[in-house]
């Protein structure tokens, strides 16, 4: 993605580093870039799998709420996001799915939560 290759560009980029010192400090960047966007692919997983449950039930429901754990770990654009509801199985809740939008990426703790309608989510 985009945050590894900047990364790995500041490593490669900065001044007065012997090649023996670059290379450990590149292979250090990529080991963390490479883990981070493994456990980004492991929210991923998560809640795309809650999708094909929720969607395989004999009554799928409708509606999804984007619930987020709010405490100071918490970015911005997740306490933002926190509360929406989205149709379940649109282009929108698809791209409202956890963890979008986090500045926290595998260590998003977002995850949708079902509902027949709004109303569902708002009494309840």
């Amino acid at each position: 993605t985009l945050r590894i290759a900047e990364e790995i560009g500041q490593v490669a980029r900065q001044p007065g580093l012997d090649p023996a010192t670059r290379a450990v400090l590149l292979q250090q960047a990529a080991t963390r870039a490479a883990h981070n966007y493994a456990l980004e692919l492991v929210g991923e997983t998560l809640n795309l799998g809650r999708t094909a449950g929720a969607l395989a039930l004999p009554t799928p429901p409708e509606f999804a709420l984007r619930s987020e754990q709010l405490d100071k770990s918490t970015c911005d654009p997740c306490s933002r996001l926190h509360g929406e509801i989205h149709q379940l199985g649109t282009a929108d809740y698809y791209s409202n799915l956890p963890p979008a939008g986090c500045l926290g990426g595998g260590r998003c703790r977002g995850l949708m939560v079902y509902g027949d309608g709004p109303r569902d989510f708002r009494e309840g």
